[in-house]
């Protein structure tokens, strides 16, 4: 060792030079292509994805990952969004579905009832891609309803008639769920308060003769005691 260092000065510097040329260096990180998209793959970063250009400064989103559990979805609630949509954003599991490429199933048809002042019908939504829905009275008029609609409106029907609903998408229309229609007899409450009326005013009637029949009595009974 101490023979090393008599070494003349350049012969030397070229040899500290080589030592530390020999020496392992860092290595660099890895030279990527700009990518919209890229999916790392192996532990613990499989099935993660880089948004945007892969760089050491993107953030890592993770998907959406499907779950065991049942989407909270009621088929004939009105105004919610479809299984399919809660499926795509929450992981849950629907029912097999049939998309958009093929007609829908029917809905199911649940009533056809009269509230008061119109008929609504009421149905639920089938296992399908639904674009809107299509009531019909009698095969002639057509009433269309969003796809989150599980009810609606279609006026007074007065005679009876066959109500269908039937579900659309791009693919075409599905078969109807249909129900015979009878209109309830609607003069029955016009004729109960005719009658109700005529009973009161009957009574009216009898409770003033009563009372007019008191005071002749009472009249009569003073003139023959002052006689």
């Amino acid at each position: 060792m101490a023979g090393r260092w008599d070494l003349p000065l350049p012969l030397m510097m070229i040899c500290i030079l080589r030592t530390i040329s020999s020496m392992p260096t860092a290595s660099k990180p890895p030279e990527f292509d700009s990518l919209d998209d890229v999916t790392l793959l192996g532990s613990p970063t499989e099935g993660f994805v880089i948004v945007g250009d892969l760089d050491y400064t993107t953030t890592l989103s993770v998907p959406i990952v499907p779950t065991d559990e049942r989407c909270d979805y009621k088929p004939c609630l009105d105004d919610q969004p479809s299984c399919y949509e809660l499926s795509i954003t929450t992981g849950c599991l629907c029912p097999g579905l049939t998309l958009n490429n093929q007609p829908p199933l029917a809905p199911d048809l649940g009533s056809v009832t009269w509230n008061g002042s119109e008929v609504i019908v009421k149905w639920c939504e089938p296992l399908s891609d639904v674009s809107e829905y299509v009531v019909t009275v009698g095969g002639q008029e057509k009433y269309r309803f969003s796809r989150e609609k599980r009810s609606g409106s279609i006026g007074q029907v007065d005679n009876v008639a066959q109500v269908c609903v039937s579900a659309v998408n791009d693919a075409g229309e599905s078969g109807g769920s249909c129900v015979m229609y009878q209109p309830e007899d609607r003069s029955l409450p016009l004729t109960v308060g005719l009658i109700g009326g005529a009973l009161g005013l009957l009574l009216v009637v009898l409770l003033g003769v009563l009372v007019w029949r008191r005071r002749q009595r009472k009249q009569e009974a003073n003139i023959s005691s002052a006689l």
